[in-house]
């Protein structure tokens, strides 16, 4: 086929029970100018003959197989090989509003754009709906401003699925996923290229589903052994993104980001305070980084919005453990 308007990658490991309705779902398209990117990373289930199936029936479907090395590794795979003007990234669990593609197309050409970003929904495997996120209003962002939405709980978020990005600013500039870690490697990537962007927008329109999934490993990162390993590599995320945010030298964005540190340490410590006992190296790092973010997090309107959360903080700071006997109580 010809070069197509825009590149689908789809990193693929073990998803039998939801890849048809993936690729089907991108199939459906009613934009259909486009390319599908499978990459099988090594899949040990039933997953690399389900690709194999699809590859034969539509020649708008390439297919790679490789080893075992993680989805960023295969999603970079899939970047060294696009060849269309435009990407998205869609996680091989998940499915799209079968106006995707066209919506957020027309979006990057009528504002002129560098990226979109869409709201999404989030489900169960059964199909309950456990909550959505998006915009009320289409909103046009400068590169500054787009970086603080990225920080903002209600905005755009590191994920990299509800997205379009333009190919060129992607070769141009050599970005890939880090493949030394495993989880948050998002958020660093999403973050990079809005810092080579002009101009990014934000549809109202809710047009990708994110199924939670069991067996995913973001998923299972926070009930089994791994979620430690998780915990590592979400605070060497957070550093990479620190070290790009310092380089900006806008003391207000740093603000904000430092803030957003604050809840993503919170968040992860909680999880973990039933886990590990208050002594372990991982929570006296967290607790040291809470305490050393939290007024950033305070004085910031954007997070703490009210008295309650601020009193509720104070509590856990001062003891996690009376914290959660508080809440369990409710």
């Amino acid at each position: 086929m010809n070069n197509p308007k825009i590149s689908v990658i789809v990193p693929v490991y073990n998803v039998e029970q939801f890849l048809p309705r993936c690729i089907n779902s991108i199939l459906a398209q009613t934009f259909t100018d486009f390319e599908v990117l499978l990459i099988n990373d090594g899949s040990t289930d039933n997953s690399g003959r389900i690709c194999d199936e699809y590859a034969k029936k539509d020649n708008r479907i390439r297919l790679f197989h490789k080893g075992n090395g993680g989805v960023s590794s295969a999603r970079n795979i899939g970047l060294k090989n696009v060849k269309g003007e435009l990407i998205c990234f869609i996680d091989s669990d998940d499915y799209l509003d079968k106006k995707f593609l066209q919506r957020m197309v027309k979006a990057m050409e009528e504002n002129d754009v560098d990226l979109v970003c869409c709201g999404c929904y989030r489900e169960s495997t059964d199909g309950t709906l456990l909550w959505k996120r998006n915009i009320k209003t289409t909103t046009l962002y400068d590169r500054r401003q787009a970086v603080i939405e990225l920080f903002t709980p209600t905005s755009f978020v590191g994920w990299p699925w509800n997205k379009i990005y333009k190919a060129s600013l992607i070769k141009e500039n050599g970005l890939e996923f880090n493949e030394t870690i495993k989880y948050c490697e998002d958020d660093v990537f999403v973050l990079q290229y809005i810092l080579h962007i002009q101009k990014a927008c934000y549809i109202s329109d809710i047009l990708y589903h994110y199924v939670e999934n069991s067996m995913s490993a973001n998923f299972k990162g926070y009930t089994d052994q791994k979620f430690n390993v998780n915990c590592l590599d979400r605070q060497k995320a957070d550093e990479m993104s620190y070290l790009l945010v310092r380089d900006m030298g806008d003391k207000e964005v740093m603000d904000i980001f430092l803030a957003r540190r604050f809840t993503s340490n919170l968040a992860t410590l909680y999880k973990l305070l039933p886990v590990y006992n208050d002594e372990h190296d991982i929570l006296v790092f967290l607790k040291r980084n809470l305490r050393k973010y939290y007024l950033k997090y305070l004085l910031n309107k954007r997070f703490c919005k009210r008295l309650k959360e601020e009193i509720k903080h104070i509590i856990f700071l001062i003891n996690p453990i009376i914290y959660i006997k508080i809440k369990s109580k409710r």
